[in-house]
């Protein structure tokens, strides 16, 4: 659990997207982004087109799954390019390619637990050209898909992500069921935000409880996941 250890910011923490499911916590780090790249749009781009009007900046969506009316409509945006294929784990699809002529992209992945199997393709220069991640972890199972890891291998996946980012922001996805853990209430989907260690000013542990004010619940028919223990929060 240690993985999901949460930090404190310095930085103004703000939200884009719409106020449901499809929206995310972003962090306000002084960084000039040279691309973003978001994998898993759904029938909502609201918060690329969101982000990349902010930063003035371009991104490419991918996606396989969703209509070509929308790749169409994500296509005639000035700054944004889509394309109708998933992310892989190897070619150029995969993250690693596509990060190749960046040093300060903004990765976005909301990719029904497939981000396990991309991180493992990820190494350490890779990370490091990444400036913020945002990712929904879905450390549960789902039904649908195949399972390549157990929730404990999951959780060990994101090791790697602690040696160049910091966590500094946690929402609990209400829709699905918490996953327990011993001593916490761990959500199946959590939406995380990561900041390279570049914009940290030294490492102090959260101490005020999840959801905030600017959070919005993925579910508004439910009342939103309450995250105040470890490795979340810390008395």
């Amino acid at each position: 659990m240690d993985v999901l250890t949460t930090y404190q910011t310095e930085h103004d923490l703000y939200r884009l997207g719409p106020d449901g499911d499809g929206g995310y916590v972003v962090c306000d780090i002084p960084c000039e982004y040279d691309h973003v790249i978001s994998a898993g749009v759904g029938d909502t781009y609201q918060f690329e087109k969101e982000l990349c009007e902010r930063y003035n900046v371009p991104g490419i969506l991918l996606d396989g799954t969703i209509p070509s009316t929308i790749v169409e409509s994500i296509n005639t945006h000035k700054l944004l390019t889509c394309r109708a294929h998933n992310l892989t784990t190897h070619g150029p699809e995969s993250l690693q390619q596509l990060l190749e002529p960046y040093k300060n992209a903004f990765v976005k992945l909301d990719i029904e637990a497939d981000e396990f199997m991309i991180f493992k393709q990820l190494n350490v220069d890779h990370l490091n050209k990444i400036a913020q991640l945002v990712v929904e972890l879905h450390l549960g199972l789902l039904r649908h898909k195949k399972q390549p890891y157990t929730v404990k291998s999951r959780l060990n996946t994101l090791d790697t992500i602690r040696h160049t980012h910091v966590l500094v922001h946690v929402h609990g996805n209400n829709y699905p069921r918490p996953v327990y853990f011993p001593g916490t209430r761990v959500p199946r989907c959590i939406e995380c935000t990561y900041i390279h260690k570049d914009y940290v000013d030294g490492l102090k542990l959260n101490t005020v409880p999840f959801p905030r004010t600017v959070d919005r619940p993925c579910n508004p028919r439910r009342v939103d996941v309450v995250m105040n223990s470890s490795p979340f929060v810390v008395d």
